[in-house]
């Protein structure tokens, strides 16, 4: 059995390129941030975040006066949340396999994080996982999304706008370069790009694969878990960012 550990905050250094990259490629999504915040209102308890990061979502729940505790997995991003979101309780799990010793009355699992996890087999790990961690009545919510246009750099068509971000001198920049579908998969692909004030540089591809499902089908592995299906949720679609589908049950 894993352990789950809450943090600790102690002193922290300036962010790390790990948390810039973060940052730059998903810390400025906001347009889930309104569905949240009107779950957490409605549910009206303690709010547990699943794939959490450095805090986009959980530090603006915390702002709002809930109480909220953040999972995350990469220990780097979870003592940035930490330094940037005081009143939030970290805890460094993997969202598969966490015993928190609490229940909560929302679980929100933000940006496709559930299609990380490993296919069906860990999507139904971390939905037990989380039934356990409801309370009675509570509700659990997660983001997903299936449709995108496939395209790649190689193509020769025009490429979605770079992500830029400037940090003491040094430029980061994101270019979305492919975006490839497969039968069970979804790969992003970016050109990461980092130009120093001396002009030194630095440049790597990354590429992250989404587990593909269906909203119907994720909602019945939920009730396979002993969840009961709710409704669908829509977060819309804006000028740099597709539309998703937000699964939700009751526990």
């Amino acid at each position: 059995m894993s352990r789950s550990t809450w943090l600790t905050t102690s002193d922290h250094s300036a962010p790390s390129e790990a948390v810039t990259w973060h940052e730059l490629e998903c810390g400025r999504y906001d347009a889930d941030l309104d569905l949240w915040l009107g779950l957490a209102a409605a549910t009206e308890g303690p709010v547990l975040e699943i794939g959490a990061g450095t805090g986009r979502v959980s530090g603006c729940l915390a702002a709002a006066r809930h109480d909220v505790v953040a999972l995350e997995i990469d220990p780097v991003l979870l003592a940035e949340l930490a330094s940037r979101h005081p009143a939030v309780s970290p805890v460094l799990a993997d969202a598969r396999d966490f015993h928190l010793q609490r229940r909560f009355a929302l679980i929100v699992v933000p940006m496709q994080t559930v299609q990380l996890l490993g296919g069906p087999g860990g999507r139904r790990r971390f939905l037990r996982c989380a039934r356990r961690h409801l309370s009675a009545g509570g509700v659990l919510a997660t983001a997903i999304v299936d449709e995108l246009p496939g395209f790649a750099a190689a193509d020769g068509g025009a490429l979605p706008p770079a992500d830029v971000h400037e940090r003491h001198g040094t430029v980061f920049e994101s270019q979305p370069t492919a975006i490839r579908i497969s039968v069970h998969a979804i790969e992003l692909e970016r050109r990461r790009r980092a130009l120093t004030p001396s002009g030194g540089a630095y440049e790597e591809l990354d590429a992250v694969a989404l587990d593909r499902v269906k909203p119907d089908d994720l909602r019945a592995e939920g009730e396979r878990a002993g969840l009961r299906g709710l409704a669908h949720r829509e977060i819309a679609s804006t000028s740099e960012h597709v539309s998703s589908t937000v699964v939700m049950w009751h526990g």
